[in-house]
């Protein structure tokens, strides 16, 4: 979506319907369950994962781009100061959220019958994206050399 937005304009995958935007959520406390998926890692994505690690939930973020690692001399390109400040708080936080990329979302589908089963979100890794980088900028969080990349096209669920 734009804006804090989701689109709306029909189903994005197969179990889209299921899920739950950012900007639907009255509050994080109240939010039943203890372990979540954050489908997407830009600003949305990112504001998501920073109230769950607030509010002591454990959370993975699925993200077909790795915005936390984009630093580049185009600021629009990537997280916002104030997005990325709360998400070095949420990784230093006692339920440091997991970040997941280049991984792209095909499916959700409910495990069990009815919300209490919870979901299953279906995704594959993609090709990893490369940023030039900026002379004066820095990535949230860099690429650590002991992360081994899965297999391209390999599933994830």
């Amino acid at each position: 979506g734009e804006f804090q937005y989701p689109r709306a304009s029909g189903p994005l995958f197969p179990g889209s319907e299921l899920c739950l935007h950012n900007s639907e959520v009255r509050s994080w406390k109240e939010l039943p369950g203890d372990d979540f998926v954050v489908i997407g890692g830009y600003e949305s994505g990112m504001d998501a994962a920073s109230n769950l690690a607030a509010s002591g939930r454990r959370c993975s973020v699925v993200s077909s781009t790795a915005y936390w690692r984009v630093a580049t001399e185009d600021p629009s390109t990537e997280l916002a100061p104030y997005t990325a400040e709360r998400v070095r708080a949420a990784c230093a936080s006692p339920t440091p959220p997991r970040l997941l990329a280049p991984l792209r979302v095909f499916a959700v589908e409910r495990a069990g019958r009815g919300d209490a089963g919870g979901y299953v979100v279906r995704a594959r890794w993609g090709p990893p994206a490369e940023h030039a980088g900026g002379e004066y900028r820095a990535p949230l969080q860099p690429a650590s050399a002991a992360e081994e990349a899965p297999a391209e096209g390999s599933e994830v669920s």
